[in-house]
């Protein structure tokens, strides 16, 4: 059914004109680049550029991949329209949980507003071992979320986020800066390219 769907993708504008942008931030930051749009309860990565790493995150097209653990995932939970957040987060429940319904779907709906804030998604090690990803929104003209773009990297070449910068004059640090500005940037790109 995925790779159904895959090919469905193809003529999907936001995968068709990602491409060139994704080739050019993979090269610029020499990792791997997804990009992911929600396909029922889990994201469906439709495409995606490798670096030519030896040591490589590489999900095939057409992988789904869990919301809440992953960077994609946890992206279009934060910046989707509100109801359609709510029947999402009523997906990640678990039912056998002794902690109540409302206390585990406040902790969420804290955790989706941080990212919502900040304008991005980390997942370190939380959806495999080793695999940590940075993921930002990419929206249509109408400023509907379309997909989500993600780098990806080994733990062992993830950047540490930087708390404090002391030549920042009192303004926060930009976290993970070897990563985040160029998917910031190529996210705003595509966007900007997308009806």
């Amino acid at each position: 059914l995925a790779r159904l769907g895959l090919r469905a993708a193809n003529l999907f504008t936001p995968r068709r004109v990602a491409r060139p942008y994704m080739e050019a931030l993979a090269h610029e930051v020499g990792e791997s680049i997804f990009l992911g749009v929600l396909c029922e309860a889990s994201v469906l990565v439709v495409e995606k550029v490798e670096h030519n790493q030896v040591l490589r995150i590489s999900p095939e097209l057409g992988t789904t991949l869990p919301l809440r653990q992953t960077a994609l995932g946890q992206v279009w939970l934060a910046f989707c329209p509100v109801a359609q957040r709510e029947v999402l987060l009523t997906t990640l429940l678990n039912p056998e949980s002794v902690i109540p319904t409302e206390r585990v779907l406040a902790g969420l709906r804290q955790e989706l507003s941080t990212i919502a804030q900040q304008g991005f998604a980390a997942s370190l090690e939380t959806w495999m071992p080793d695999i940590c990803c940075l993921a930002v929104p990419v929206w249509n003209r109408g400023h509907e979320l379309v997909a989500a773009l993600a780098v990806a990297a080994p733990r062992s070449r993830m950047p540490q986020p930087q708390r404090h910068d002391p030549f920042a004059h009192g303004a926060p640090a930009l976290q993970y800066p070897t990563l985040l500005p160029a998917l910031m940037r190529t996210a705003e790109r595509i966007s900007a390219t997308i009806p």
